[in-house]
């Protein structure tokens, strides 16, 4: 098991896209197009079995904060001051062929957030994500319901029925999501269109 990040140029942008967006389509009708700069890739055999994207904070406004009244940086996480921008990072577009995946794509994220330096990662996550996480011990601070009404109108159509999933704006300490490093081990799960998750 391994895992890349991969930019715009890259030869296996396009597949990834591709992989996300039918992740997307089974879960929600919903196809992302737009995706960020970066994209976190696990694969298995050389396989795509889990994706997601990374948005620096201090490049660009972040999604996440369509949903938020003040700028992210302004938060408390877990009782404590947001860092700078340049310290966080939004993580979205999750995508798994299974369960076990989206494990190892938690431990995947958790080390490509260190090797970048990022201390807070925030997301906007499904009733189903915030579920899991919570049953692997992730301790995280709600910032804000994510309401599709805060979107702009031309974003609006694109989600499918996502935002009946009860999204919410989550952060968390990128040192508290230690223990989710395990060894990205082979699995060998076996896994089809039937399993793929999104959240």
């Amino acid at each position: 098991m391994q895992y890349e990040l991969i930019n715009r140029s890259h030869t296996l942008r396009r597949e990834v896209e591709q992989f996300i967006c039918e992740r997307y389509w089974i879960s929600f009708k919903a196809c992302l197009q737009n995706l960020p700069e970066m994209l976190l890739v696990v694969f298995e055999d050389n396989a795509i079995v889990a994706a997601c994207g990374i948005q620096l904070a201090e490049q660009r406004a972040l999604f996440s904060e369509y949903y938020l009244t003040n700028p992210v940086e302004s938060y408390q996480v877990a009782h404590k001051a947001m860092p700078t921008r340049d310290k966080i990072a939004e993580v979205g577009s999750m995508a798994a062929t299974s369960a076990v995946y989206l494990q190892l794509l938690f431990s995947a994220i958790v080390s490509a957030l260190k090797d970048l330096r990022r201390e807070v990662a925030v997301f906007t996550a499904t009733r189903y994500l915030n579920l899991k996480l919570a049953r692997s011990g992730v301790k995280l601070t709600i910032l804000a319901q994510a309401k599709e009404s805060a979107l702009p109108t031309e974003l609006q159509s694109i989600w499918g029925d996502y935002y009946q999933h009860e999204p919410m704006v989550f952060a968390g300490w990128v040192a508290q999501g230690k223990f989710l490093q395990a060894p990205l081990e082979s699995t060998k799960a076996s896994f089809s269109l039937l399993e793929s998750i999104a959240c």
